[in-house]
C-alpha cells in the first residue's frame, strides 16, 4: 500500500469501521481469564472494542488540560459534579470501561453494543445510578442480572460479572459469559487513552464473503458512467473507484488488526492519535505493505520541518495508483492538446491533434509512474510579515524531455495567453533554466499570503522539475534549496526517513487567517462605502450605522473567525508550540500512521472547553 492510500485510507476508516461490525472478533477480545467464569458457555468475543483506559486516567488528563491554561478551578467544578454523584462510588475508576460491539444471530448480522463498566460493589453502583434518576433493579429468579431504568427511555439489562456490569439493549445480549475488561483493556490502556480496535485474525469465512460481495456489487454500480459524464472524468473516477475497492478487499480479506487511538503524553507535553493497520503473515496484503517502503528521498536535505509548512512524499506506488494517474495524465495529454490548438471543448477526442510538445512532457510523468516511485516536497518559507514563497519539486524520468516539451508549450500559449504573462528562460540556476507564468488578476488571499499577485517559476535539471510561487524572493528561496539538495547527493541516504511526513507550524496561518480576515473587511468597507456614495448620488435610502453594526454582529461567521484566532494566539503563544506532525512508517506486516500535536493544541481544546463551561456557569 502506497503512501497515497494511507492517507486516503485514514479518511476511508470510519466506513470501514462500520463494516467491520459485520465481520469478526478482535485481538483484544481473545485473551480471557478462564479461571474468571463457571460456565462452561463460550465467551463472547466482540467484532471492536472502544476502549477508555480508566476514569481516573480521564479525570488526570482534564486536570492537566485546565492546568495547562491556569484554571485549576474547573478541575475543581468537575469534582464538585462527581460530589453530586457520590464519586462515583461503586465504580472502580483505575479500571479500563468501554463498549463492545458483537455480531446479532441472523441471515443478515447486526451490530450489537455492549457497555462494560468496572464495578466493585453492585449495592453502592445502583445507589450512585439513583442520583441521576436511574433504577437498577434485580431480576427474580437470576444471579447477578439486573434491570437499568433510566429516567427517561428504554431500559437496558446489566450482567454483573469479574467485577464488571455488562449493560446491553436485551437479556440475550449481557446473559453470557464474557471475557475479561481488566485483561484485554489493560494493553490497549497502556498503548492509548481511547482507543477503537477490531481484528480480523477470526473472521468467519462466509461473513467475509457477504461482506465482500456486497460492497464488489455497490462499487460496481457506483462505478457505471453517469449520465453526461465526459468520458475522461469517467475514467478517472472509476480507477479510483478502483484502487478504494482494493484496498477494502485487502483489509477485510487480509487484515489482521486495525486499532485507531488517541493519547495524552503529559510527560513530553504533546498528544498524538495513532492509526494501526496489520497484515496477516504470508498473505498478498502483506507482500504488499512491505513492497511499499519507499526508498530515501533525493530531495531529504532541502526539508525543514520549522517552516510553516512542510510535506514529503516518497513511496512506491502500486498498481491501482498507476493506473488512476495513467488515466489522469492521459486526460491531461489530450486537454493541453486542445487547448493549445484552440479547439472547442467538445471536439471529438480523434480530431485533437497529437502535440509532440505535450507528448514529451506526458511522456516524462508516464515513464516516472511506470518506474513505481513518487519523490517530491512542497514548503512554505517565510512569515505573514516577510510573506510567503512556496517551493517544490518531483523526481522525474527523462526530466530533460520534460523540460523541452513544457518550454515548447509555454512558447505557443505565450502567444494567446490572453491576461496571464508568460516569459521564457528568465533565470538559470546550475543546469536548471525557469520559465516565469504571472496573471493579472490579485486575489485578497494572494495579497495576504505573496504579497501581491504570485509569480510561478518553473524550471527542470536532468532528475527533477523544480518551481515556486511567490513574489521577488521566489526564486531566490529556490535556488537555496536546489544547492541544498546537489549538497546532499554527497551524503549517505537517511535511510530512517518516513516515506510520507507533513509538518505545520500552525501560528504562520493563524495570523495569515487573522490578516485574511482584516483585508477582506477593509474590501467590503470599500465597496460598502462605494455602494452608500452611489445610492446617495442617485437619492436611494441607505443603511444607517447602529443597523450595520446589528446586522454584524449578528453574523456568526464574523463572530467565529475573531473567536477562534483569539484563542489560537493564547494557545500557541509559547515557541514550538503549534507543530502539527503527520507521518507514515511501515511495522512488521503493516503500516503506522500518527499525527502528534504539541501542547499548544491541547491548551487550544482546554481553552475552547473552558470558555463554554464559562457560558454557562458563574466561573
Amino acid at each position: 500500500m502506497s503512501d497515497l492510500r494511507r492517507f486516503r485510507f485514514c479518511s476511508m476508516f470510519a466506513a470501514v469501521l462500520i463494516g467491520l461490525s459485520l465481520l469478526a472478533g478482535t485481538r483484544t477480545a481473545i485473551a480471557q481469564d478462564e479461571k474468571s467464569t463457571e460456565s462452561s458457555r463460550e465467551v463472547a468475543r466482540p467484532v471492536i472494542t472502544i476502549n477508555l483506559a480508566s476514569i481516573d486516567t480521564a479525570l488526570k488528563r482534564a486536570d492537566y488540560l485546565f492546568a495547562s491554561i491556569e484554571r485549576p478551578e474547573i478541575s475543581d467544578l468537575i469534582s464538585f459534579k462527581l460530589a453530586d454523584v457520590r464519586d462515583l462510588k461503586g465504580i472502580n475508576r483505575e479500571l479500563p470501561a468501554g463498549v463492545m460491539i458483537f455480531l446479532s444471530e441472523g441471515i443478515v448480522p447486526l451490530p450489537n453494543p455492549v457497555g462494560y463498566l468496572p464495578v466493585d460493589d453492585i449495592g453502592q453502583f445502583g445507589q450512585t445510578i439513583e442520583t441521576v434518576g436511574a433504577q437498577l433493579k434485580k431480576l427474580p429468579d437470576a444471579e447477578d442480572l439486573y434491570e437499568l431504568i433510566p429516567p427517561r427511555g428504554v431500559s437496558q439489562f446489566v450482567s454483573w460479572q469479574n467485577g464488571y456490569v455488562f449493560i446491553g439493549q436485551s437479556l440475550d445480549t449481557v446473559d453470557r459469559p464474557f471475557a475479561n475488561p481488566a485483561v484485554f483493556g489493560k494493553t490497549l490502556a497502556e498503548k492509548y487513552d481511547l482507543c477503537a480496535s477490531a481484528n480480523l485474525r477470526n473472521t468467519p469465512d462466509h461473513i467475509r464473503e457477504l461482506l465482500l460481495a456486497t460492497l464488489r456489487n455497490s462499487t460496481q454500480a457506483a462505478m457505471q458512467q453517469r449520465d453526461n459524464e465526459p468520458e475522461g472524468a469517467y475514467r478517472i473516477r472509476r480507477a479510483q473507484a478502483e484502487g478504494n475497492l482494493h484496498t477494502v478487499e485487502s483489509v477485510l480479506k487480509d487484515g489482521e488488526e486495525l486499532t485507531l487511538g488517541f493519547k495524552v503524553d503529559e510527560e513530553n507535553n504533546q498528544a498524538f492519535l495513532e492509526l494501526v493497520v496489520r497484515a496477516k503473515p504470508d498473505t498478498a496484503f502483506a507482500e504488499e505493505l512491505i513492497e511499499a517502503v519507499g526508498k530515501p528521498s533525493r530531495f531529504a536535505p532541502a526539508l525543514d520541518d520549522t517552516v510553516p509548512l512542510s510535506l514529503s512524499v516518497s513511496a512506491m506506488l502500486n498498481e491501482y495508483n498507476r493506473k488512476t494517474l495513467s488515466e489522469l495524465f492521459s486526460v491531461g495529454q489530450q486537454e493541453i492538446s486542445r487547448e493549445l490548438s484552440q479547439l472547442p471543448p467538445d471536439t471529438p477526442k480523434e480530431e485533437i491533434p497529437q502535440l509532440d510538445s505535450v507528448r514529451s512532457l506526458f511522456d516524462s510523468m508516464r515513464a516516472t509512474i511506470k518506474a513505481g516511485h513518487l519523490d517530491g516536497f512542497l514548503q512554505f518559507f517565510g512569515n505573514v510579515d516577510d510573506k510567503f514563497v512556496l517551493v517544490g519539486a518531483v523526481k522525474l524520468v527523462n526530466a530533460s524531455g520534460f523540460g523541452n516539451g513544457l518550454a515548447a508549450i509555454l512558447e505557443r500559449a505565450s502567444k494567446f495567453s490572453g491576461d496571464t504573462e508568460i516569459e521564457l528562460a528568465v533565470a538559470s540556476h546550475g543546469d536548471v533554466v525557469f520559465h516565469r507564468i504571472k496573471g493579472n488578476r490579485q486575489s485578497v488571499g494572494e495579497q495576504v499570503m505573496y504579497g501581491g499577485t504570485p509569480s510561478f517559476y518553473v524550471g527542470t535539471d536532468s532528475q527533477a522539475v523544480w518551481f515556486a510561487v511567490g513574489g521577488e524572493n521566489a526564486l531566490s528561496t529556490l535556488r537555496t534549496a536546489i544547492d541544498k539538495v546537489n549538497a546532499g547527493q554527497q551524503q549517505a541516504p537517511d535511510q530512517e526517513q518516513a516515506p510520507f511526513e507533513f509538518v505545520m507550524n500552525m501560528n504562520h496561518w493563524v495570523k495569515l487567517q487573522s490578516q485574511g480576515m482584516e483585508a477582506a473587511r477593509a474590501r467590503a468597507e470599500e465597496a460598502r462605502a462605494a455602494a452608500e456614495a452611489a445610492a446617495k448620488e442617485a437619492g436611494q435610502p441607505t443603511a444607517n450605522p447602529e443597523q450595520r453594526q446589528r446586522d454584524s454582529e449578528r453574523n456568526p461567521r464574523r463572530a467565529r473567525g475573531p473567536r477562534f484566532n483569539e484563542l489560537a494566539g493564547q494557545a500557541f503563544e509559547a515557541p514550538g508550540s503549534d507543530v502539527l506532525r503527520i507521518d507514515s512508517r511501515p511495522i512488521e506486516n503493516g503500516f503506522r500512521m500518527r499525527a502528534q500535536f504539541e501542547n499548544g493544541f491541547l491548551r487550544l481544546i482546554a481553552l475552547a472547553i473552558a470558555g463554554q463551561i464559562d457560558r454557562q456557569t458563574d466561573l
